[in-house]
């Protein structure tokens, strides 16, 4: 009986197997994730919603760097009557009001490296710049420059003459390191203030590598600019003192500087002349800076001038006779100056 109900449960077991083999395949256990689906499959079920717009701010306009007035002093003091050059001479009451008017209007005074990196785009500008340069190295600039800048905060750029130094009438070696102690930058204007125009190789090197690795080893800083002496220059010049090394030089042509207009070695300056008062200071600085600026001569003085001036033959036995230099006004040389301002007066003894 009991092996008789074994068999029939095992045939019945057959039966039903066989049904589902005739159905088909017993279904697999659901997916609890999805499948993986790459390529142009996924591309054609992703849900046609698109990705929120990236917003990007508009770079902000990039402000050009500006022109900088560098002003031009020599002699802080009243001129003697029979100073060859007065026009040199600022006094030291004048130049006393002309610093509290530039800064009561806002002028921050900056060295020349100062000015260069503003326009290389590597520092901000401030509001109203300006570089107050000190030509040759006269003790004035140290009893009279040095303590009225510093009740500022601001220093002064010196373009020193190294053969005027400890000399009478000059600045002391003690002096210019209390300078540079005070912020002040020391450049140069070559040895003895030679024309660099007419040297030679040799004597040039002397006035301008020369004349900076004599101010380096004394003082312990670097020259990166030059001052042409008198203002004179001509392309050869420029391509030397490029070739040297120089990062800029100043003229005496007058204008606001402007490296990309003008040329690094030959940017303009703002002559302050003698009884030049803080307003006609003021009045000059707004008239050069609503000037656009403009390339300075290509060689300065004009060649028919540097002619008239080049050392005369000498006869044998004689020495030779230079020639008085003329003084060139802006307005001869196509720019044309406020009427009332010494700025732009050209003179022998920058």
């Amino acid at each position: 009986m009991n092996i008789g109900r074994s068999l029939a449960v095992g045939a019945l077991a057959v039966a039903l197997l066989g049904s589902v083999a005739a159905c088909g395949q017993v279904a697999a256990p659901a997916r609890t994730h999805k499948p993986k689906v790459v390529g142009a499959v996924a591309q054609a079920i992703r849900p046609a919603v698109a990705p929120p717009a990236q917003v990007v701010a508009p770079a902000a306009p990039k402000t050009p760097p500006p022109p900088i007035p560098i002003l031009m002093y020599h002699v802080i003091a009243k001129p003697p009557s029979n100073a060859p050059w007065p026009g040199l001479y600022v006094t030291a009451a004048t130049f006393t009001a002309q610093m509290a008017a530039l800064h009561a209007a806002g002028y921050h005074a900056l060295t020349m490296r100062q000015a260069y990196d503003i326009w290389q785009g590597r520092a901000a500008a401030p509001a109203h710049p300006v570089v107050l340069s000190f030509d040759n190295g006269y003790t004035s600039q140290f009893t009279r420059a040095v303590p009225i800048l510093k009740g500022y905060g601001w220093p002064g750029v010196l373009n020193l003459v190294v053969d005027r130094l400890n000399i009478a009438g000059g600045l002391t070696t003690a002096q210019v390191k209390t300078m540079i102690a005070d912020g002040w930058e020391v450049e140069t204007q070559g040895l003895s203030h030679a024309d660099l125009a007419i040297l030679s190789p040799q004597e040039f090197a002397a006035q301008t590598v020369g004349a900076a690795e004599k101010i380096r080893t004394t003082f312990g800083v670097p020259v990166r600019f030059f001052c042409y002496p008198s203002g004179d220059y001509n392309p050869a010049v420029i391509a030397t003192l490029r070739k040297d090394g120089f990062l800029g030089a100043v003229t005496v042509w007058p204008g606001f500087a402007m490296p990309s207009v003008q040329g690094a070695l030959s940017l303009d300056r703002v002559r302050v002349s003698y009884e030049e008062s803080a307003a006609t200071l003021l009045g000059a600085l707004r008239w050069f800076g609503a000037q656009k600026p403009s390339p300075p001569p290509v060689e300065y003085p004009m060649p028919v001038v540097r002619q008239a001036v080049q050392p005369a033959p000498a006869a044998k036995g004689k020495p030779a006779v230079t020639a008085a230099k003329p003084a060139a006004t802006a307005d001869s040389a196509g720019k044309t100056a406020p009427a009332t301002s010494g700025a732009s007066k050209k003179s022998a003894g920058t």
